[in-house]
């Protein structure tokens, strides 16, 4: 999520310079897995850190998983913990994950967590999850519009507050509850192509 670049000014007035307090998207990846029968895992956020007291900015419930890394980015022990979510829902029965092909998604450790769990891992080809990845086909787009316009909103309607990692946290999940089972099901159409 990224604050907007422009602002509404009176005709002949200066420039407008928006300021942004505090950088919600420093060191905070958040990663979401789907289900092709329509459903979100919960999500993962990750956070720049070295202990858990750096996860106490986003204030988690329940509906996340919160963990850190040294850069604030996925590592393999991050998917590691999705694939315990995928054995878990499945029972340890037999599934199939897909995922692109970042580093920390094809290392030996992940493929040979996800044999023990049951899990197929099979990989996107490398330039085309915008075609053949169901979050990027329209999850994600839906998701980052409607970031956008709830920070918007906020700093228009609370100019002289920060917009915090939590809500920006809580804004995102109140967003993923508005995408419809439907849409969900129907990003998996894309794979429907490879399968011919």
């Amino acid at each position: 999520m990224n604050p907007p670049k422009t602002a509404i000014r009176e005709k002949g007035s200066k420039s407008i310079k928006i300021e942004c307090n505090e950088n919600p998207k420093e060191n905070f990846t958040l990663g979401l897995t789907i289900s092709a029968g329509g459903s979100f895992l919960k999500p993962l956020v990750i956070t720049k850190g070295k202990t858990t007291r750096c996860l106490n900015k986003f204030k988690l419930t329940n509906d996340v998983i919160g963990t850190y890394t040294n850069k604030g980015w996925a590592d393999e022990d991050c998917i590691l913990i999705v694939l315990d979510q995928i054995a878990d829902i499945t029972k340890n029965e037999d599934s199939v994950l897909l995922l692109d092909q970042y580093g920390s998604h094809i290392t030996r450790k992940v493929n040979e967590y996800a044999k023990l769990k049951n899990i197929i891992i099979k990989y996107v080809p490398i330039g085309l999850t915008s075609k053949y990845q169901p979050l990027d086909i329209s999850i994600n787009g839906i998701l980052k519009d409607k970031a956008i316009q709830k920070y918007s909103n906020f700093i228009a309607t609370n100019p002289d507050e920060i917009y915090t990692h939590a809500q920006c946290l809580q804004d995102i999940l109140i967003n993923k509850k508005e995408i419809k089972k439907g849409t969900i099901i129907k990003s998996f159409d894309c794979l429907k192509k490879i399968q011919k």
